[in-house]
């Protein structure tokens, strides 16, 4: 988020942050409706800013908010979505017609659900072969 005083940064601005070379992450975004969406993607850059544009073409509001879990092997990544939503209908319904988007998640929330799942995806150095 923008430092106190300042405007925030444009989106492409915000975005540029999020590192390339990405094999794959679970991430948090936050819309402006207060939708929170979580899902997986092997490039976090270009996801954000493809949910950006259909946030304001679908819901009519912009992305306010997001959160890139760690990089990790593509199907890791993937398990840890899994698990991630698995949890998330336990506590929170989807959005009708979506296993993605909730409403009445808090995007904290979601942030601490996919950094634990992240962490339990993990491989340990001797799963990794090491």
């Amino acid at each position: 988020m923008a430092a106190r005083g300042r405007p925030p940064l444009p989106q492409h601005a915000r975005f540029a942050v999020i590192p390339r070379g990405f094999d794959g992450c679970v991430y948090a975004a936050e819309l402006g409706n207060g939708l929170v969406k979580v899902g997986f993607s092997a490039n976090p850059r270009t996801r954000m800013t493809s949910l950006s544009k259909y946030a304001r073409r679908v819901f009519g509001v912009s992305l306010q908010r997001f959160h890139v879990g760690a990089n990790l092997p593509k199907r890791v990544a993937a398990r840890a979505e899994t698990n991630t939503l698995r949890r998330l209908n336990r506590i929170a319904t989807p959005l009708a017609g979506t296993k993605e988007y909730f409403a009445g998640l808090r995007f904290g929330d979601a942030v601490n659900l996919v950094n634990q799942m992240t962490r339990a995806a993990t491989p340990t150095p001797a799963e990794q072969g090491a």
